[in-house]
């Protein structure tokens, strides 16, 4: 496998491979799209928030538990 990296503006649904890589990239490809967010701000705590993971057995804490002063 080779892997070309190259940063692109899609257009109308459409990307321009850079002329360099024209000759590289022809036929059948696997394409895997990195979207740059346009927010700085967003950072890995905002992922987590959107994204949260989904455990199936998870158990919040409950209130007494979280703000309890005594650590066992």
């Amino acid at each position: 496998m080779r892997i070309i990296e190259f940063d692109a503006t899609v257009d109308n649904g459409n990307i321009t491979i850079p002329e360099a890589f024209r000759d590289a990239v022809q036929g059948q490809m696997h394409v895997i799209i990195v979207h740059r967010d346009s927010n700085p701000r967003a950072g890995l705590q905002d992922r987590f928030l959107s994204q949260p993971l989904r455990l199936p057995d998870f158990q919040p804490l409950p209130r007494d538990e979280i703000y309890s002063s005594r650590m066992t």
